[in-house]
């Protein structure tokens, strides 16, 4: 006799693996972003002015990769006991893009005094 499976258990096992999806689409989010940082880092002139955006995607990577971790532990605490309140992202996704948006902006400014001064 094999194990009967009701609609709520199939519901948690769908959601169980929506968490997962979740989880690998940030991870991957996150090592575009490192990968993307290391090439920044490793292209650009020792001392020049694109070097600290390197920085900044570096640790907006980690940042990103932190916070994929700590919420899909949250919603596997949560779906053991249903009863525990549901946290939404949107706040951690609201700054991740804001920090990139911002230095993406101040980015292209550099980049473009840099074509301008010549």
């Amino acid at each position: 006799a094999g194990v009967r499976r009701t609609s709520n258990h199939m519901a948690l096992e769908r959601t169980r693996l929506a968490t997962d999806r979740t989880l690998l689409a940030w991870t991957r989010l996150s090592t575009t972003v490192l990968s993307f940082a290391i090439t920044i880092h490793t292209v650009s002139v020792e001392g020049g002015p694109v070097r600290p955006f390197a920085s900044f995607f570096f640790v907006l990577g980690l940042l990103a990769l932190a916070c994929a971790i700590a919420h899909h532990q949250l919603q596997l605490r949560r779906l053991r006991r249903p009863s525990r309140p549901y946290h939404h992202m949107w706040v951690a996704v609201a700054v991740i893009s804001a920090l990139a948006a911002l230095t993406a902006t101040f980015a292209a400014i550099g980049v473009y005094s840099l074509e301008t001064s010549k």
